[in-house]
């Protein structure tokens, strides 16, 4: 996927997270946004090559953004909004009442529009019929994303899905306020115990008093994924105004597995191999932005954590391999059509090329098998990059190359 297209895919996400406020403030937002995501897309070393993304690494970068600076960014606005002291509805109180149900709260009537509009618009994907899609959208929806704007990215997702049949209900909500809302909530729907196996934040939208939420899940061979939809009523139906796919496991290790993985790994002197496993946890737990469950919530706090741990710095940032020391950028995933990879990414000390690389790599590869069995053991395939150099600068572009390491393939 080229950087156009994911500032595309940016700018739909955002404005989506920003309608309902004021037109000159919400096109400020937008503006601050996107330089900042910018420069972040340019500095972050989540994924080496930023023109070659897939349509989920693309949203799965601009979720790690987001954790980080949309607040950040909606305070600037509001900072700069008292400045000029106006109206904007941040700085006026919402005195907008909501009402949330879950799922078995609801009247069979309300489950049944629920249901029928999530089936309406995922026919619409296993149909190929994007433009058709795009058409039965809410207005609110349609009005941030042309259809010459939606096309590319509604046939990625589209091709994602093939068949009803692959589809499995799993969690539905409903949110009612008592007058118009003037800004995003987060909402919980009915159960605020996050010890209820249906419990689920997620943020409204602004501008629209009844809005609602259906989870499904994709089952696919090797990888499994989630849809997260939310609706708004327009014209006396719930049309879409978002739209979220992720990975949900890979064969029948979800995040609960990982988690639990990572737990049992605690109690190793090093600290990489819990670190991987609970990453790919938050990975698999993660439904888009803005929506979260309690097991996320919960893994999110054990990665932010760890991140924080100062032996897990020293142990990512070098390795002494032989009579090298090599420096390590970052390990995070590259995912495919038929699996989730850890990738480690280092600088090289060979040169790149298909042979230097190769042998550089089976190096470190021997190296990490020794010190890390386990983790090795657990997820068996491997892609290392290589960087000529350290890339710090963010307005260059620095040349890699990647080497796959299976160890089934040694056996």
């Amino acid at each position: 996927m080229n950087r156009k297209l994911l500032i595309l895919i940016l700018t739909i996400f955002t404005k989506l997270n920003v309608l309902g406020q004021e037109n000159k403030y919400s096109s400020n937002f937008e503006k601050k946004y996107e330089n900042a995501f910018n420069h972040y897309l340019d500095t972050t070393s989540l994924f080496g090559d930023k023109d070659t993304l897939t349509f989920l690494d693309s949203l799965k970068l601009k979720g790690e953004f987001d954790k980080v600076y949309f607040d950040f960014l909606l305070k600037d606005l509001k900072s700069e909004k008292d400045s000029i002291k106006t109206d904007f509805s941040l700085k006026s109180p919402n005195t907008s009442v909501r009402i949330a149900y879950d799922w078995d709260q609801l009247q069979k009537r309300d489950q049944e529009l629920i249901s029928n509009a999530s089936k309406k618009y995922l026919k619409k994907l296993v149909d190929n019929d994007v433009q058709g899609f795009w058409e039965l959208c809410h207005s609110k929806f349609k009005e941030s994303t042309p259809l010459v704007s939606f096309n590319e990215v509604g046939a990625i997702i589209s091709n994602m899905i093939t068949s009803m049949d692959s589809l499995e209900f799993l969690n539905g909500k409903k949110v009612v306020f008592t007058t118009s809302p003037k800004t995003s909530q987060l909402s919980t729907g009915g159960s605020m115990d996050k010890n209820n196996p249906n419990y689920l934040q997620f943020y409204t939208l602004a501008g629209i008093d009844k809005q609602s939420l259906s989870l499904y899940k994709l089952k696919k061979s090797p990888l499994s994924k989630t849809i997260t939809m939310k609706f708004g009523m327009e014209d006396s139906e719930y049309k879409l105004i978002s739209f979220d796919i992720n990975s949900s496991s890979i064969g029948y290790k979800d995040a609960d597995y990982y988690s639990e993985l990572a737990e049992r790994w605690k109690s190793k002197k090093s600290h990489l191999p819990k670190f991987v496993a609970i990453n790919l946890a938050y990975r698999l737990s993660y439904l888009g932005q803005g929506t979260s469950t309690s097991k996320m919530i919960e893994i999110t706090e054990d990665v932010m954590n760890l991140q924080k741990n100062t032996e897990l710095i020293q142990e990512m940032r070098k390795w002494n391999v032989n009579s090298d020391v090599f420096d390590i950028i970052n390990i995070d995933f590259i995912e495919t059509k038929s699996d989730i990879t850890p990738n480690i990414q280092y600088v090289s000390k060979k040169g790149l090329g298909k042979k230097p690389t190769t042998k550089e790599v089976e190096m470190l590869f021997t190296y990490f098998t020794e010190k890390y069995p386990d983790l090795v053991n657990e997820f068996e395939k491997f892609m290392f990059t290589a960087y000529e150099e350290y890339p710090a600068i963010p307005t260059k572009q620095y040349q890699l190359y990647r080497v796959i390491m299976d160890l089934n393939a040694s056996k």
